[in-house]
């Protein structure tokens, strides 16, 4: 499936699916988009498959992080098993400060099944404008 097609149903909420309880695990990586000026945020947030990325309750486990050069790194600990849809967005309008993204920022949705210490990496090209 295409970026953009995963970004919009992930967004209106359509990818279906429900977290598992278990065992619990640590979920990182990094953020990359060079072309982004230093101090910008970036929020992430795990939330239920066919939940909307927009409902600012569907997050189960959320950060955020600060470019610098480029590049950020995050951690969430203690995420539970199950399977999630990430969804991340670099805040270029400097909007509310949430995990909730404005028009003229940048997002990048993707499925992630944590069922062990887990890395997810947003890199250069995940990245797509949001209308």
């Amino acid at each position: 499936m295409q970026k953009w097609t995963m970004l919009v149903l992930a967004v209106l909420g359509v990818v279906g699916g429900a977290a598992a309880a278990g065992d619990s695990w640590t979920v990182s990586g990094t953020f990359t988009r060079s072309a982004v000026a230093d101090g910008t945020r970036v929020y992430l947030k795990l939330i239920d498959p066919g939940a909307r990325c927009l409902d600012p309750d569907a997050g189960h486990y959320s950060t955020s992080a600060t470019l610098t050069g480029g590049t950020a790194s995050y951690t969430l600990e203690g995420v539970r098993d199950g399977e999630y849809t990430a969804c991340a967005f670099i805040d270029l309008v400097q909007g509310e400060g949430t995990p909730n993204p404005d028009s003229g920022d940048l997002g990048a949705v993707r499925d992630v099944e944590v069922t062990h210490p887990t890395t997810l990496d947003f890199g250069e090209d995940d990245w797509m404008p949001l209308p």
